[in-house]
């Protein structure tokens, strides 16, 4: 804990959570799919066998293998030399689907050493629920607070996180902390300065600014990442905003880099 919050707001929220569905893969399928572009790999392979003499005992031996390895047996039919282009392009375009739906995105990383790091996020309904998650260097969960502003414009909501995440830095005295969101205009304003920033958020940037100029012998920083480094965030708006709760989320309802809710408890 960085300090004592105080008690907890809002209705007591009921067991539960959503679970988070992720991709399953889709079944190959070698039914006739519309024509796609071909790689050049194909198409090569595409152009030696019809190149071919098609009377050549050596192309009217050419199967497709899809029994046992350990089988002699092969298929009646031959596929044409186009079927066999048609059959690898739709392989080639599941492997390249498949690896992109693997391709790692970016990950939330630690703060350096002594530093804390507060991720922020805001969920907007019927009004606009803000957290902020702290986490040392060791990556361990050591504060999560949620609030609400009433205001539905996502950026302004956005904005209010991050000076949300800088009062609490204040109020427990934290000397080293990175606050970290993945709303650009936001950051972009913090760190440079700004002081024409978008109209609608100017006021909140200009308080944060007075915030930090009164706290000299604190150090903040402001980072913006990718929203995949942000989910841990967003799993306490979304839980927030379903259950119309606020206030000090329990480190017992957090478990690695994952919020799991009373249901863990």
């Amino acid at each position: 804990m960085l300090g004592n919050p105080g008690s907890t707001s809002g209705p007591e929220p009921p067991p539960g959570r959503d679970s988070f569905l992720g991709l399953s893969s889709s079944s190959l399928s070698l039914e006739p799919q519309p024509q796609k572009a071909q790689s050049p790999s194909i198409i090569r392979l595409l152009s030696t066998l019809l190149r071919n003499d098609k009377h050549n005992s050596s192309y009217a031996s050419t199967r497709l293998l899809i029994e046992n390895i350990g089988s002699t047996s092969r298929p009646e039919t031959l596929p044409a030399a186009p079927e066999v282009g048609e059959i690898l392009g739709r392989n080639e375009a599941q492997g390249l689907q498949h690896n992109s739906m693997r391709s790692l995105e970016p990950s939330w990383l630690p703060p350096p050493s002594l530093w804390y790091k507060f991720n922020v996020g805001a969920e907007v309904h019927y009004t606009a629920f803000l957290a902020a998650v702290a986490r040392n260097d060791e990556g361990i969960v050591v504060e999560a607070n949620v609030t609400t502003e009433n205001v539905t414009s996502s950026l302004v909501a956005e904005a209010l996180a991050f000076r949300y995440a800088v009062i609490l830095i204040k109020q427990y005295s934290v000397r080293r902390a990175i606050v970290e969101g993945d709303a650009p205009l936001v950051v972009n304003a913090l760190k440079d300065r700004k002081t024409d920033a978008p109209s609608e958020i100017n006021d909140i940037v200009k308080d944060v600014f007075a915030m930090l100029d009164n706290s000299t012998d604190t150090i903040v920083d402001f980072s913006c990442v990718n929203k995949s480094c942000n989910t841990l965030v967003y799993d306490c708006t979304k839980w927030a905003a379903r259950n119309r709760f606020w206030g000090l989320l329990p480190i017992c309802w957090f478990t690695g880099a994952s919020f799991i809710g009373p249901s863990g408890v």
